[in-house]
């Protein structure tokens, strides 16, 4: 816990103001529920699956390369959520 208490002083000692586009990216994705990216994710996982059964190969590894993408975005929304963007003091 010690470990976890000084990297988050040394990230907010660093830690500058967000830019607009920043701000606007995160009023968008903050509007969305954390598990509307996990279904995105999820979704995507299924219609790859569909799409390899149909012989649509290449199609299938395409939005088969979403989901990594999906997930990344959904844990971004949940960090911004939990710890704010514009949060000066750590806990």
């Amino acid at each position: 816990m010690e470990r976890l208490k000084n990297i988050t002083e040394r990230v907010g000692r660093g830690n500058k103001s967000e830019g607009i586009t920043t701000k606007g990216i995160e009023s968008v994705t903050s509007s969305v529920p954390s598990s509307t990216w996990l279904a995105l994710a999820g979704g995507s996982v299924i219609a790859s699956l569909l799409l390899k059964l149909m012989g649509r190969h290449s199609t299938a590894n395409f939005v088969g390369e979403w989901v990594p993408s999906l997930l990344v975005i959904g844990l971004y929304n949940k960090l911004v959520k939990v710890m704010g963007s514009e949060r000066r003091a750590f806990a």
